[in-house]
């Protein structure tokens, strides 16, 4: 227990405690967890939108085939 400087009483008449924050580990651990459900929700939304659109290359035109040249 730490008092308080001086005479070690408070005004009052009683021990003064000061006493530091700590850590709640509970909750940091829930929070963790509750994060990494969401990211593999998105991920399973993220796969399962993915499967019901039909693969295209960036930029909306279609790959050209190997062994063929390129236009231009």
């Amino acid at each position: 227990m730490l008092r308080a400087r001086g005479t070690g009483r408070c005004p009052g008449g009683r021990w003064q405690e000061q006493s530091l924050a700590t850590p709640n580990y509970a909750y940091e651990k829930r929070q963790r967890e509750l994060a990494k459900k969401r990211k593999a929700e998105e991920k399973r939304q993220r796969k399962q939108r993915d499967a019901q659109t039909p693969a295209q290359p960036e930029g909306g035109a279609p790959a050209p085939a190997p062994g063929s040249e390129p236009a231009g």
